[in-house]
């Protein structure tokens, strides 16, 4: 079955380390969504690993990131959470992101699937410094964002 779900972003936070060897930044992000449609409303927590590899001199290089979306709530018509595993990319023209379902609880046990957004994130990457200290951001975006979701149940 397919679900169309909206994200609307809660909050994020990026902090930005560098490796003290090679200087090479690591950003650990976290958004907070507020999830609604399709008889579903509840929160979903994302956390992410941004890196780059090879990055050129222009900034051009897509940012790939790998995490875990945490949501809680009513999916479905269904009470419970569920763990995913996201994968993406960040590039100029926006992120995409595959996330795929890998445990349940509760009214949910038995769903899997997976499912795909994409969006124009504000311009968070240019805000993050070239120093060797941790810098950290913590803003919101007000746009809501389209999920598609293929699950079983």
């Amino acid at each position: 079955m397919t679900l169309n779900l909206t994200f609307k972003e809660i909050s994020y936070n990026c902090h930005d380390y560098h490796d003290r060897d090679e200087g090479v930044p690591i950003h650990l992000e976290n958004y907070v969504f507020e999830v609604q449609g399709n008889g579903t409303q509840g929160m979903a927590y994302s956390h992410h690993i941004r890196y780059e590899f090879d990055p050129d001199v222009q900034g051009n290089t897509p940012v790939l990131f790998r995490g875990f979306l945490h949501f809680v709530g009513t999916f479905n018509h269904y009470e419970g959470s569920f763990l995913a595993q996201e994968d993406g990319v960040c590039n100029p023209s926006g992120r995409q992101i595959r996330g795929r379902i890998v445990d349940c609880t509760d009214e949910l046990i038995t769903m899997t699937g997976s499912y795909e957004y994409a969006f124009q994130p504000a311009d968070r990457h240019r805000q993050l410094t070239q120093s060797n200290q941790p810098t950290v951001i913590q803003e919101k975006n007000s746009e809501s964002i389209p999920v598609v979701f293929e699950v079983e149940m």
